[in-house]
């Protein structure tokens, strides 16, 4: 019988409900068995919709990260809380993929570094948008077919609908770097 990768995610939102959760259950040796949510009646609500079975809600870091039934933690919570949280789930011994930006602090994010190198985890942020199939054919096109001619300057808009913009990056104590950080990385 196969080993499957168990995988806890912490946070509920968007980025977890909509894109995360969806592609773990097409993952055939993968599955979802918890997440940490600050609301008990979200996390629930987070797993039935996205397990067929039963998983394991947590309410707080500690119970999350000491889980031995997690093998890989996905972190999609708010910014600032990515680097208290990848620590807690490093020191568990957990391999950790966290959404950008990887740390709000560059001395973070070396810190994180040396844990998961030292422990010989995984560690890694989500650059979904590096090898998309469309830019490696923009960047043929333009660059190695000089399709336009020679590349003297190049701008690009890059935006996207938000379904919900009520959320934690509207607030003012966010929302002041949020676009450098998060929409930067990309």
């Amino acid at each position: 019988m196969e080993t499957k990768i168990r995988i806890g995610i912490i946070g509920t939102g968007s980025i977890a409900d909509d894109q995360h959760a969806p592609a773990i259950s097409n993952i055939k040796n993968a599955e979802l068995v918890a997440v940490l949510s600050r609301d008990e009646k979200k996390g629930k609500s987070f797993l039935k919709k996205h397990l067929s079975r039963n998983g394991t809600v947590h309410t707080s870091l500690k119970s999350f990260s000491s889980d031995s039934n997690i093998d890989l933690v996905i972190i999609c919570s708010p910014d600032k809380l990515h680097y208290t949280q990848a620590l807690a789930c490093l020191k568990s011994k957990k391999h950790v993929l966290i959404e950008k930006p990887f740390s709000t602090k560059i001395r973070d994010g070396i810190k994180l570094e040396k844990l998961a190198n030292k422990n010989k985890l995984i560690l890694k942020t989500g650059f979904h948008l590096r090898h998309h199939n469309g830019h490696s054919k923009l960047y043929d096109e333009i660059v190695n077919k000089k399709v336009l001619g020679k590349l003297r300057h190049i701008r690009i808009l890059w935006a996207f609908h938000m379904k919900n913009n009520t959320n934690w990056r509207a607030k003012q104590e966010v929302g002041k770097w949020w676009s450098l950080s998060a929409i930067g990385a990309h």
